[in-house]
C-alpha cells in the first residue's frame, strides 16, 4: 500500500469516527434532556464519546507521522 493510499485510509477512518461522535453528542443530548433517568446510560454513552475522540486524535496523530516520514 502506497503512503498515499495510507494517509487517505487513515483519514477516510477518522472522518467516520468524526461522523460517529458528533451523532452520538446529539444522541447524548437529546437522552439528558428528554431522559434523564438514563443517568447510567447516558454515562456510558459519555465515555464511548471520550473513547472515540481519542481514536479520532491518534489517527490524526498516525497520518501526521506517516507524512512526515514519507520521502518527498
Amino acid at each position: 500500500m502506497t503512503i498515499e493510499k495510507q494517509r487517505k485510509l487513515i483519514h477516510d477512518i477518522a472522518n467516520n469516527l468524526s461522523v460517529v461522535d458528533s451523532n452520538l453528542t446529539l444522541v447524548i443530548r437529546s437522552l439528558t434532556k428528554n431522559h434523564p433517568h438514563l443517568s447510567q446510560e447516558i454515562d456510558r454513552l459519555k465515555k464511548v464519546s471520550e473513547n472515540s475522540g481519542v481514536a479520532i486524535n491518534a489517527l490524526r496523530e498516525l497520518r501526521t507521522i506517516i507524512a512526515e516520514s514519507s520521502p518527498t
